[in-house]
């Protein structure tokens, strides 16, 4: 792994949080070479998860309520609720375009 200027981390494998216990993503991520795994969890968002993925991010058993954070295209997430997830979010885009 790599530590940037910016304090974010460029890693070269996969990096895995699975059933961590986890309330929030303790390390901001840059770029993943590989797979990110943060299933079986308590996140209620994906603040943290990295600008760039060889793979795939897999949040499945977290009461996740937003997408803040995510960065990626949608196909890169693997998690419960995907669609409605993405469709709240893009409710709230239109209804801040409103504003």
């Amino acid at each position: 792994y790599k530590i940037n200027s910016d304090m974010t981390i460029d890693a070269y494998d996969n990096v895995s949080f699975y059933f961590c216990y986890l309330d929030e993503i303790p390390l901001m991520f840059n770029k993943i070479d590989g797979l990110l795994d943060l299933s079986h969890n308590n996140l209620k968002n994906l603040i943290g998860t990295p600008k760039e993925i060889k793979l795939n991010i897999y949040c499945y058993e977290n009461p996740l309520e937003s997408l803040d954070g995510f960065n990626l295209p949608f196909c890169k997430l693997k998690c419960d609720d995907k669609q409605k997830l993405i469709r709240k979010q893009q409710l709230n885009k239109f209804l801040d375009i409103l504003k």
